[in-house]
């Protein structure tokens, strides 16, 4: 392998990785560019000395030692945050880019900027119709009665506190928290949404809890809706 083939290579790699860690930093999520770039580099890396040094052995053998080192960089960024599970995606995608690293170094560049367009498409295009599915579901589900949903506007310094404290006025109350989701941030603000379940409506309790977060400091808006099986919505905010 010739200087020029190694270098456009490890260039393209570092190139794709910086795409996919760039829209896991504007989503605000954990391994952002300089992961991806590196987790990419380091797979080309890996199989491109076995091509460089044959004595190394195949690359399908080097390749597959890459994919086993990736499972348990993949595993760092799986988190639990209450009662959900966060970082599988990013888990996921970190794996995706290796793979893509590995595709550069045996040659293939025009297969892994395709499988960086479709990572790339269904970390963006698929997370709407994700969170929109996740959403139905939960309102559909009779098990536990009503569906509360709390809507949040806060400065982006205060995120991480005002959940933390949302999180635990809602086992005060026995509510089960089931899902939480955030938007980006605009103008320093974000908007973030937690779905709890009650077997019975708590209109009072959901009331109080909205009204101690209007109080907090950094708070732009806080609201509450309720959602039953039988299509009830109902609402009270600040």
């Amino acid at each position: 392998m010739v200087w020029t083939d190694f270098l456009i290579r490890i260039s393209l790699a570092a190139v794709l990785g910086a795409l996919i860690g760039l829209e896991r930093l504007m989503h605000r999520h954990m391994a952002g560019i300089r992961t991806n770039v590196l987790v990419c580099v380091g797979a080309c890396l890996f199989v491109l000395f076995s091509l460089i040094d044959e004595e190394m052995g195949d690359r399908s053998r080097v390749a597959a030692q890459v994919v086993t080192g990736i499972g348990f960089l993949g595993g760092g960024v799986i988190v639990r945050d209450g009662f959900t599970i966060k970082g599988l995606t990013t888990a996921a995608t970190l794996w995706c880019t290796a793979a893509i690293g590995v595709l550069l170094a045996a040659g293939h560049l025009m297969f892994a900027c395709m499988a960086t367009a479709l990572v790339l498409l269904t970390n963006i295009l698929l997370r709407p119709f994700s969170n929109h599915i996740s959403a139905k579901n939960f309102s559909q589900n009779t098990r536990y009665g009503c569906l509360y949903r709390f809507e949040i506007t806060c400065r982006q310094s205060d995120e991480w506190t005002l959940r933390g404290d949302l999180a635990q006025m809602l086992r005060d109350q026995k509510m089960q928290l089931q899902a939480l989701e955030s938007k980006d941030a605009k103008d320093g603000f974000v908007d973030f949404t937690v779905y709890a379940r009650q077997r019975t409506p708590q209109d009072a309790t959901a009331e109080y809890v909205v009204h101690e977060l209007a109080l907090r400091e950094g708070v732009r808006r806080a609201s509450w809706y309720r959602e039953d099986h039988v299509g009830n919505d109902e609402e009270a905010g600040f």
